[in-house]
């Protein structure tokens, strides 16, 4: 749905990072050793993900359209450039994003040597790392800052999400596992800054309960994770 521009009421610059920085490492479920690097892009790009291990370094859109699969990980895929060819894929983007988001960053090209970023740990502590050490820059026409104007509500199963309208960004949320006594009932509340992700979200990892890995194993899933 095309926006109002009668509506937008506030703007801001479009950010990339200044220099390409790389990093190696096992992707969480493919266990492909794979190599990763954020490159800077112009503005009006989005953020892309490239797989030069493919023939034609094909380009993935990191946007809603692109996801095909939130089982365990959030997958986005799109057509291959030649008829015949696989469907073109990279699996556990969330952590990559996460910290691109957070910090706030609207064109890059995330370049990969195989179907999903390395696991770094299970969380997004090294990439926030990564586009830190290569620097943020503005460039480009400003774009809107849209702000939500009523309540909105999505449930599927145990699943209950609700966006409210605010002056901040704020995520509250509440983690139930009533049959695990070390995690039980659990709520956290935080308004999302660069700082306050990189201190107090970004470290957090990933996690199975021990009574779940024979299923995910058998799942074909968390083959480069152990115990």
């Amino acid at each position: 749905m095309p926006i109002d521009p009668k509506r937008i009421t506030k703007r801001r610059a479009q950010r990339t990072i200044c220099r390409s920085v790389s990093s190696s490492g096992l992707g969480l479920h493919t266990g492909c050793d794979v190599a990763l690097r954020f490159c800077p892009a112009a503005a009006g790009q989005g953020i892309r993900f490239r797989r030069i291990d493919l023939p034609g370094q094909p380009e993935i859109p990191a946007s809603l359209s692109s996801v095909e699969s939130t089982n365990r990980c959030t997958t986005i895929g799109c057509d291959p450039l030649n008829s015949g060819e696989e469907r073109v894929q990279v699996h556990t983007v969330e952590h990559v994003m996460a910290a691109v988001k957070a910090l706030k960053i609207d064109n890059l090209v995330i370049e990969l040597t195989g179907p999903e970023p390395p696991a770094a740990g299970g969380c997004a502590r090294l990439f926030v790392e990564l586009l830190s050490l290569a620097g943020i820059e503005e460039s480009g026409d400003p774009i809107p800052v849209l702000t939500l104007e009523r309540p909105v509500f999505l449930s599927s199963g145990q699943v209950q999400l609700i966006a409210l309208p605010s002056s901040e960004y704020r995520v509250s949320y509440t983690l139930d596992y009533p049959t695990c006594a070390a995690i039980g009932s659990q709520f956290f509340s935080i308004g999302i800054s660069p700082e306050s992700f990189e201190s107090e979200l970004a470290p957090c990892r990933t996690f199975a309960l021990y009574e779940e890995l024979s299923r995910i194993v058998a799942e074909g899933s968390i083959r480069g994770g152990s115990l």
